[in-house]
């Protein structure tokens, strides 16, 4: 079968996400029976790790696609969401990021007449010497990352609970706390609507009401009230710009994406192209406020004060959540 470059195009982030894994394999497949595929292997054993992370972190975090990525979108890859994301513990590892992605960006070129792949393949050269400190640079990570890669380092045993545990009772001398993570912890606390913002916050929750009570349940129709309470305390607040129905949506969306929103196997289930569509709003507008939100509040699955009762009962994430709020306690993140 012929790889289909152009197939995550168009799709809502649902359903890319359920064809990312098999879109990643037929790259690799097509990139390795192309003629400069089958030269690159000649050199190399192994290949399409780093392919593969590309192309599933470019999506998966931007929405990139191989088939309209520019040279603006793969300096962000290789730059911000490589070292930041992707744990590297041996040097070794990097050497052969550089080459592999130059040859697939060659073949993207030749095979696939993709017009930025000499662009492309230009600005990645351009790492050749240096992509090896960014991706094991453990300031360049998040501070999980950085920790894991400090305690590597330091010779831990990472199979040994007891010296796991020591170590991170160690880390508690240095507390982790950013002025943002500050912010949205105070703002957790406030019930209140600060009243330059009531005619805002009340325009937005009368939508996100009425939509939770027709399509959703009780507990939508409450974090999303929270939510939009924290939206509205925070300074400056992002809800001054942009229109109700839009931040409504995002709302939803954001709560959605940590609470399985889109999962056909939990109650309610809505895919992200219907509920952007009930609300009156493009992907793009639905889809960028939501990631607004989750990126100034710090949102993810991991973060139990936004997971849903009902989902935290029975999503095995909990279990993992769990770990997760040990870890920040032992750690003092809070």
């Amino acid at each position: 079968m012929t790889f289909q470059l152009n197939k995550l195009d168009n799709l809502d982030f649902d359903e890319g996400q359920e064809i990312i894994e098999d879109y990643i394999e037929d790259a690799i497949w097509d990139f390795v029976d192309s003629p400069v595929g089958q030269e690159y292997i000649k050199t190399r054993e192994q290949g399409g790790f780093w392919i593969h992370h590309f192309i599933e972190f470019g999506y998966m975090y931007e929405g990139y696609t191989l088939s309209t990525m520019t040279v603006s979108d793969v300096k962000t890859i290789m730059e911000y969401i490589l070292p930041r994301k992707l744990m590297i513990l041996n040097e070794e590892e990097v050497e052969d990021a550089i080459p592999e992605l130059i040859a697939f960006w060659q073949y993207l070129g030749e095979t696939h007449k993709r017009k930025t792949a000499k662009g492309i393949i230009k600005y990645l050269k351009t790492l050749e010497n240096k992509f090896t400190a960014m991706m094991t640079d453990d300031s360049s990570g998040s501070f999980v990352k950085s920790m894991l890669m400090n305690a590597h380092k330091s010779g831990l045993d990472m199979t040994s609970e007891e010296a796991l545990i020591k170590f991170l009772q160690g880390q508690s001398q240095n507390k982790v706390s950013s002025d943002k993570n500050l912010q949205v912890s105070q703002l957790l606390g406030k019930s209140t609507i600060p009243p330059s913002m009531k005619n805002k916050y009340d325009e937005i929750t009368n939508l996100t009401d009425d939509f939770c009570r027709n399509y959703l349940n009780d507990e939508y129709l409450e974090f999303s009230r929270k939510l939009t309470t924290v939206l509205c305390n925070y300074q400056p607040s992002p809800l001054n710009k942009g229109k109700a129905k839009s931040w409504a949506c995002g709302i939803i969306h954001a709560l959605g994406m940590i609470n399985f929103l889109a999962d056909s196997s939990f109650e309610p289930y809505m895919k992200s192209s219907e509920l952007y569509q009930r609300f009156g709003v493009s992907e793009s507008t639905g889809c960028g406020k939501s990631k607004q939100i989750r990126d100034l509040l710090e949102m993810s699955r991991l973060d139990q004060e936004w997971m849903m009762p009902s989902v935290s009962e029975s999503h095995p994430m909990s279990a993992i959540a769990n770990i997760a709020s040990t870890l920040k306690q032992i750690l003092d993140w809070e």
